[in-house]
């Protein structure tokens, strides 16, 4: 298992990188978890990075969230329509992203 620390305000800049590491990390290991606890901000290409997390590896598989989301992550997952309410615990904002992931796939 790997685990991989998303932190600060991760854009459009970051997105390379982050797309490079998700591909080696998912390559090495069998699960993944993201680390949000200290990420602050997110926009959409990082989002959308994070869908393709899911679809990258493969059937049955998906990847863990650890720590807590932030208020403008948060924000960001509402927008976006991943989740319903931006005051959702931690837990029911990977459950609704679980679901959305499953109903893109």
């Amino acid at each position: 298992m790997a685990t991989i620390e998303l932190k600060g305000n991760l854009t459009v800049s970051s997105a390379e990188k982050l797309h490079r590491t998700f591909l080696q990390t998912i390559q090495q290991n069998n699960s993944v978890t993201l680390d949000v606890s200290a990420l602050e901000d997110i926009d959409v290409s990082i989002l959308q990075l994070i869908c393709s997390l899911y679809t990258s590896m493969g059937p049955n598989k998906k990847p863990s969230f650890s720590g807590s989301f932030s208020p403008l992550v948060r924000k960001r997952l509402y927008i976006c329509g991943i989740i319903p309410d931006q005051n959702m615990d931690d837990a029911s904002i990977v459950n609704a992203f679980d679901e959305k992931m499953g109903e893109a796939s």
